[in-house]
């Protein structure tokens, strides 16, 4: 479960084509629940990079197994609109 989450800032107003779409970033969450590394899985390469910076500054419970701390990776969806931005998480 994501602990903070920082909602990304589209690129509205460049109105190059960028707007709106899917991301798919792929999240390694460390022991103590801070973003170890991302990676744009799919989507449109610049909102892949407003979606990645963002992702970054999230912090999450840490996961555990047997009680203990594990590294997990897991993956966010954001749906980017001219409205606004809407965000799934889930974890493999």
């Amino acid at each position: 479960m994501a602990l903070k989450r920082v909602l990304p800032q589209p690129p509205w107003s460049k109105g190059d084509g960028h707007e709106e779409g899917e991301v798919t970033v792929a999240v390694l969450v460390d022991y103590d629940g801070t973003v170890k590394t991302t990676h744009v899985m799919s989507g449109d390469p610049v909102l892949g990079d407003v979606a990645e910076n963002v992702v970054k500054r999230w912090q999450f419970t840490p996961f555990k197994v047997n009680g203990e701390p594990v590294q997990m990776e897991s993956w966010i969806v954001m749906n980017f609109s001219k409205k606004r931005a809407e965000v799934v998480v889930g974890a493999r």
